[in-house]
C-alpha cells in the first residue's frame, strides 16, 4: 500500500510538472495556477496525495470528496486533503474561475508541526472542505495569493520555501482561525481537539486497524466518550468516519483494476475476501466484482 501510494504521488506529480510553468513552482512542493475548472486532471475522480487550496473568485459548482457532494459559489476557499477522493464539476451555467496552490504532504507536515490548532482546522475541513468568504476575506485572500505568486515567482530567493511557510501560517492564524470561534464560544473546543486527534490517528492506521477500540486506546479514552465525542463535532459516529475511510479507499483500489479483489482485502488488512465482500455490500449493495463491473 505505501508503495501504491508512492506510484500515484509520483504520477499526479509529473502531471503537475507538466502542466505548471517553472515560475509557478518550487520543487516538487509548491505549485501554482490559475483556471483551476479547465485543469484535464478534474475531469474525472482522482486521489493526489497532496492538499489543494483553491481560491474560488468567480462562479460556482460541485466538488464530490470521498463521494459526498459539496455545492460551492464564489467568492469561497476550497481546501481539498491528500488522501481524499475528488471530484470537481464545474455549473455551465456560470464557470467557476479559481487560483489554486497545490502543496505537497511534506511541506504541509512541517506546517502541521509549527502551527497551533492546526488538527482542528484539519478536523473541520474533513467535514465541509468549503469556507464561505465574506466581502473582506475575499479581499484578504485575493491579497494572499498575489503574495504567494510574487514569493513563487522570486525565482532567485533561495528562501522561497521558509518565506511562503510563514505566510501560510499568517493565513491559519488569521482568516482562517475564525473558523473555530463558534466552538470556542459553544465549549467545544476540547471535542475538537479530541476529534482532530482521532482524525489525524486514523488518517495513518486506517488500513491496518478497523476497530474503534484501537483508537480509543492510543487517545486513552473509552470507546463510547470517543463514539460520542466525534458524532457531537462532525455529525457522525467515529464508526462511520473510519468505515467511510475503508469503503473510499476500497473503492480507489476497486476502479483501478490494478490488484484484485483478494489482494484488495489483504492490503486493506480483512480477514478474508468474505469479510471484505461482506463489508463492502453492506455499505454499498453490491460485491467489490458487481461494483467492478458495474464501473467498467
Amino acid at each position: 500500500m505505501i508503495q501504491d501510494s508512492r506510484s500515484r504521488v509520483k504520477a499526479f506529480r509529473e502531471i503537475l510538472g507538466k502542466l505548471v510553468v517553472p515560475e509557478r513552482r518550487i520543487g516538487d512542493d509548491i505549485f501554482m495556477f490559475d483556471d483551476y475548472t479547465v485543469n484535464p486532471l478534474l475531469k474525472k475522480s482522482f486521489k493526489a496525495g497532496y492538499t489543494f487550496g483553491v481560491v474560488v473568485t468567480a462562479g460556482g459548482g460541485t466538488v464530490s470528496v470521498n463521494s459526498v457532494s459539496y455545492r460551492f459559489q464564489a467568492p469561497c476557499l476550497v481546501i481539498l486533503l491528500p488522501d481524499q477522493v475528488v471530484q470537481y464539476d464545474v455549473d455551465p451555467d456560470q464557470p467557476a474561475q479559481s487560483k489554486v496552490i497545490v502543496i505537497s504532504e511534506t511541506f504541509m507536515q512541517e506546517l502541521y508541526s509549527m502551527a497551533l490548532r492546526m488538527n482542528e482546522i484539519f478536523s473541520t475541513l474533513m467535514v465541509n472542505p468549503i469556507v464561505q468568504l465574506e466581502e473582506g476575506s475575499a479581499k484578504s485572500m485575493g491579497t494572499f495569493v498575489d503574495a504567494c505568486v510574487s514569493i513563487v515567482e522570486n525565482v532567485g530567493n533561495e528562501q522561497r520555501l521558509n518565506s511562503l511557510k510563514f505566510l501560510i501560517l499568517a493565513l491559519f492564524y488569521g482568516s482562517l482561525n475564525t473558523l473555530f470561534e463558534r466552538q470556542d464560544q459553544s465549549g467545544k473546543a476540547r471535542a475538537a481537539s479530541l476529534c482532530a486527534e482521532f482524525m489525524k490517528l486514523m488518517r495513518e492506521h486506517f488500513r491496518e486497524h478497523h476497530s474503534l477500540g484501537f483508537y480509543a486506546d492510543r487517545l486513552c479514552i473509552t470507546e463510547r466518550y470517543l463514539y460520542m465525542t466525534v458524532k457531537s463535532v462532525t455529525g457522525k459516529s467515529a464508526s462511520y468516519w473510519i468505515d467511510w475511510y475503508l469503503l473510499s479507499e476500497s473503492k480507489n483500489l476497486l476502479d483501478r483494476q490494478e490488484l484484485s479483489v483478494q489482494q484488495i482485502s489483504d492490503e486493506l488488512n480483512f480477514v478474508s475476501q468474505s469479510n471484505f465482500g461482506k463489508f463492502f455490500k453492506r455499505l454499498t449493495g453490491l460485491s467489490p466484482l458487481a461494483y467492478r463491473k458495474q464501473k467498467y
